[in-house]
């Protein structure tokens, strides 16, 4: 990987990316309280209460997934429950157009696991913007994450930061650190990831393997 970014270059990048995320459904929030402030009627008011609630909730799912994917972590311990992580995934995903399946050997799943479930889930999100099927799966120290769905495409930049180890950190946004920041992760695990497209070309899955 070619190494003329730094460490606050990425830090950066990825500060950037929680705030873009945070921003809308803290506005959001914000707004609804103007609202109530203005005290305009009874209808308003409830309307007003709906979008701080549903805002506040938005970005409290964001920030609980937030704090295990990009967090720090130990190795060796075991983090979560197959259910806790299944509800913090459903909880992150408001678009109903995405469903998402766990198939996974372990109820108890170590923080290295967790960390890399909650990345490529962000990472397949990002793959599938039109809604269609995801399925994470851990077993035998291989993680997968299968994502298909109409008019699936993958982003050519996003193949080649997942397989390229020359990156040009200048060609990095607050979308694709995602994608980078995955990779690393990988990397500090001793993986590796492989890309496998579907036979019928509207899906990938990403797989990732011990080396």
């Amino acid at each position: 990987m070619n190494k003329h970014y730094t460490e606050i270059e990425l830090i950066t990048l990825l500060c950037s990316k929680l705030c873009h995320d945070l921003i809308n459904p803290i506005s959001a929030a914000l707004n609804g309280c103007e609202m109530i402030d203005e005290n305009i009627n009874d209808e308003t008011n409830l309307l007003a209460e709906s979008l701080v609630r549903k805002s506040l909730q938005r970005a409290s799912s964001q920030i609980s997934l937030y704090r295990v994917a990009f967090g720090v972590f130990r190795e060796d311990i075991t983090s979560l429950e197959k259910g806790e992580l299944f509800k913090i995934l459903n909880l992150y995903n408001d678009n109903k157009k995405i469903k998402l399946e766990l198939d996974l050997d372990n109820n108890l799943l170590k923080t290295s696991s967790v960390r890399l479930i909650l990345n490529l889930y962000l990472v397949s999100l990002q793959l599938l913007p039109r809604g269609g099927n995801i399925v994470i799966s851990d077993k035998n120290s291989t993680i997968q994450a299968a994502c298909y769905g109409k008019n699936f495409t993958i982003n050519r930049d996003i193949s080649n930061i997942f397989t390229s180890e020359d990156i040009d950190i200048d060609l990095i946004d607050t979308k694709l650190i995602q994608i980078l920041f995955t990779k690393l992760i990988v990397a500090q695990l001793n993986k590796k990831i492989f890309l496998k497209e579907l036979n019928n070309k509207e899906g990938i899955i990403i797989e990732i393997k011990s080396l």
